[in-house]
């Protein structure tokens, strides 16, 4: 959807919380945004789910749906289209066992193909994500960063001595301390740099979550590495 740093958001909304069978949510005003980024989280137990994403014209009129994804087995983000003034999230249990949160953020596609303005960025503080580490660091210890005030940010690798090969991939939640999961883009691609085996930098698009973590993974050994984050606008 659009191009990286072009979408604005609304309020994080929690559609259904701690549900075990199928649920219809209440009724959500779209105002002038236009798709929903929805986190959806498995928090205990196994099964499989199909969320869709159900508009109308008008509050508690006719619904029709817009959007439909089948097999959730696992937690996952992902944008859906919500181009209604009203909508509904409808979470359907396929296979019984399953402990199902979603968030949804109602997002705005606002340039459509347009190309980035840099000189309207804003910039966040730089976050040391990690330094100097010479090892894999698990999601749990990673810093947690919060990219409310953002849609993007710039992660810089850095390659501070000897030589190796690492990956690089981006965790996302809704609120802070919550379940981070691994974050896909539009297309359904997982967000993640492999093969670093020198210094760089490069944007990534942060649509929807709320907080990130960067989560190192060494491939190779026998570099140190320094990763540092700035969120961008």
């Amino acid at each position: 959807m659009g191009t990286l740093f072009g979408i604005e958001r609304g309020v994080p909304w929690k559609a259904h919380d701690g549900i075990t069978s199928t649920t219809t949510s209440i009724e959500k005003f779209m105002a002038a945004f236009n798709a929903l980024y929805i986190d959806f989280l498995i928090t205990a137990g196994a099964g499989t789910w199909t969320i869709s994403v159900w508009g109308s014209t008008e509050s508690a009129g006719t619904l029709t749906c817009l959007y439909t994804k089948l097999g959730l087995t696992a937690s996952e983000k992902f944008i859906v289209p919500a181009q209604a003034n009203y909508v509904k999230i409808i979470a359907t249990e396929v296979v019984n066992g399953a402990t199902v949160t979603i968030w949804a953020i109602p997002i705005i596609d606002a340039t459509m193909g347009d190309s980035i303005n840099v000189s309207r960025m804003s910039k966040g503080g730089i976050t040391v994500a990690h330094s100097a580490i010479t090892a894999s660091v698990v999601l749990a210890s990673c810093v947690e960063i919060d990219m409310r005030p953002y849609n993007g940010c710039r992660v810089e690798f850095l390659l501070t001595a000897g030589t190796g090969t690492w990956t690089i991939s981006l965790y996302g939640s809704s609120q802070s301390g919550g379940t981070f999961v691994p974050e896909y883009d539009a297309n359904n691609a997982l967000m993640e740099i492999s093969g670093l085996t020198s210094s760089r930098g490069f944007i990534w698009p942060i649509i929807g979550a709320n907080f990130i973590k960067i989560v190192p993974t060494e491939v190779v050994d026998g570099a140190t590495v320094t990763i540092n984050v700035t969120p961008m606008v």
